[in-house]
C-alpha cells in the first residue's frame, strides 16, 4: 500500500511538472508572438525601415523564434564578399536585440550565402558565413545581449537555402538569428498551440 501512494504521488507530481511545463510553453509562445508583432510595427512606424519589411521574416517555430534577414537581386545585408554590415543593417540588427533583451532566452545566429562559389586566398563562403554571423553576434552584445546568451554561431555556407530551386538567388543569402524556447515543442503541439487547441 506504500508503494502504491508513493507511485500516486508521484504521478501527481508528474502531472503537476507536466501541467506547469504546457503553461510555460504557451506563455512562452505568446511573448515570441508579441515580439513579432512589435518589431513588425516598429520597422512600419519607423520610415527609415519601412522599405526593408520584406526583408525580415519571423517564424514561430517548434525550437523557438526565428528572425532572418534575407538579401534581396536590389539590396544586400553585406557588401559583397565583406563580413561588415551595412549601416542600415547594423540598426535592424541593434532594433531586434533591443527588442530581445527583455527576456533571457538563449540565441542562435547563423549565416549562410547563396551557391556562388567565393574563394580568395582560402577565404572561402565558409569563413564568410561564419563571420557574418559573428558580425551579428557584436552588434547584438553592442545593444545589450549579454554574451553568454549565444548558444551558438556558426556559417553554414550554401547547405541550407531558402530557395532550393535557385542556389544561386538572392534571398539564400541571409542571417538568421533563433531566439530559443526554453521548452522546446514538437510540430504537432506547436499545430495545436497555433489552432488554440490545448487540452
Amino acid at each position: 500500500e506504500e508503494v502504491a501512494q508513493k507511485f500516486k504521488q508521484l504521478n501527481t507530481l508528474e502531472k503537476f511538472e507536466e501541467k506547469k511545463l504546457e503553461e510555460h510553453q504557451k506563455k512562452e509562445q505568446q511573448v515570441f508572438k508579441d515580439l513579432a508583432s512589435s518589431f513588425l510595427k516598429a520597422v512600419q512606424d519607423n520610415k527609415d525601415f519601412r522599405e526593408f519589411v520584406s526583408h525580415v521574416v519571423f517564424e514561430i517555430r517548434p525550437e523557438g523564434l526565428r528572425i532572418q534577414l534575407l538579401d534581396s537581386d536590389k539590396r544586400s545585408m553585406f557588401p559583397s564578399g565583406s563580413a561588415e554590415a551595412y549601416d542600415y543593417s547594423k540598426r535592424i540588427i541593434g532594433t531586434i536585440a533591443q527588442m530581445v533583451t527583455s527576456i533571457e532566452n538563449k540565441i542562435v545566429v547563423s549565416g549562410h550565402t547563396d551557391a556562388h562559389p567565393f574563394n580568395t586566398r582560402n577565404y572561402t563562403n565558409w569563413e564568410l558565413s561564419t563571420d557574418r554571423a559573428n558580425a551579428v553576434r557584436r552588434v547584438m552584445i553592442g545593444k545589450g545581449i549579454k554574451p553568454e546568451r549565444f548558444e551558438s554561431v556558426m556559417g553554414k555556407e550554401a547547405t541550407d537555402p531558402i530557395n532550393k530551386e535557385n542556389p544561386f538567388a538572392p534571398e539564400n543569402r541571409r542571417i538568421s538569428i533563433t531566439v530559443l524556447r526554453d521548452a522546446p515543442l514538437t510540430l504537432d503541439q506547436l499545430k495545436d498551440l497555433e489552432s488554440g487547441n490545448n487540452g
